[in-house]
Formats: C-alpha cells, structure tokens, sequence
C-alpha cells in the first residue's frame, strides 16, 4: 500500500470525503458548482452505506477504506504500474489538510461536513460508480445503469448488486 492509501486511512472522514471530491471533481466546481463535489461524496457513502470488499476493493465500509482502496480513485494510484500525476499535491494536501489550499478545497471540507451530517440532498440516488467519458471508457459501464450526467462525470449504478436505497441521506427527484 502506498503512504498516501495509508495516511489516507487514518484521516477523519470530513478530510478523506473533502480529498477525493477535491480531486476526482475540483475542475468541475467552477464550472458547475457544489453539485459535482457532493455527487463524488454520495459515491462514496453509498459504498460505505453498502460495502463489497469484492465489487470496491474495500476492506470494510468505511469512507477511508472505500477511498484508500486500490485502483477506484485515480489520484491515489503510485506503484509500478499507475503513477497518476495527483498523487504528489494530493499527498501534500493530505498530511497537512488545516493548511489553506484555496476556495475550491475550503468549499470541499465545508461539504463534506455537511454531507457526512446528512444536511445535503443525495444527488445521485444509489450510484455506486462514476467516470469521465472523455478521459476512459470502462468496459463494466456497459452493464450499468446511468442515474445521471453531471459536467464530465456520468454516475451509475450496478443493477444487479446495488439497491435502490443506499446512503440514508434526503434525495433529490430525479
């Protein structure tokens, strides 16, 4: 495991849920607001809500674990074979998270606080996965099921292992 996947898994959920929406959707919050921050945290609550050590590559269904797990969120790949360019600011960031790294980060945390006290609606009902079509074509979004399309990230749901109501959070009508 690399040291951020391990640091990663001793952080407080509000940092790890503010780390990953930070970098899996930063560049689409200027654009589209805090809709494409939250939609990557309900991601992982819902696997949280619902884990798959198999489907996530989770150990349990935490938000650290889901986040620290290998190969689902493209900023924490360092190894011989995937070495995202992230990876070095998102361990910088992640050993010192108080430190001001700008608006879209401060927005993150603020977030993730109040998604983790279930103050914000669910955007994506019970996704479970999301990818950026412009930057990869998944061989399993095939087989999924799109609940939605927010900037560049479609969001799904895998209709034969998710159900239809995962984290416990108010949602939106789709």
């Amino acid at each position: 495991m690399n040291a951020l996947r391990q640091l990663i898994l001793t952080l407080p959920d509000d940092i790890v849920l503010a780390l990953n929406a930070y970098f899996e959707a930063r560049g689409e919050w200027r654009t589209y607001g805090n809709i494409s921050l939250i939609a990557v945290m309900a991601v992982v609550m819902n696997r949280a809500a619902h884990p798959k050590p198999g489907l996530f590559r989770a150990d349990e269904g935490t938000v650290q674990s889901i986040v620290a797990a290998p190969r689902q969120f493209s900023w924490t790949n360092w190894d011989d074979h995937i070495q995202d360019p992230q990876y070095p600011k998102a361990l910088e960031i992640a050993q010192n998270p108080e430190t001001d790294w700008g608006k879209t980060w401060e927005q993150a945390r603020k977030l993730a606080n109040q998604v983790l006290a279930k103050e914000i609606l669910n955007p994506v009902a019970n996704a479970t996965f999301y990818y950026n079509p412009h930057v990869c074509s998944p061989s399993w979004a095939e087989d999924f099921e799109e609940i939605r399309t927010i900037g560049n990230h479609r969001f799904m749901t895998d209709p034969a292992n998710d159900p239809e109501v995962l984290w416990d959070a108010p949602r939106e009508n789709l």
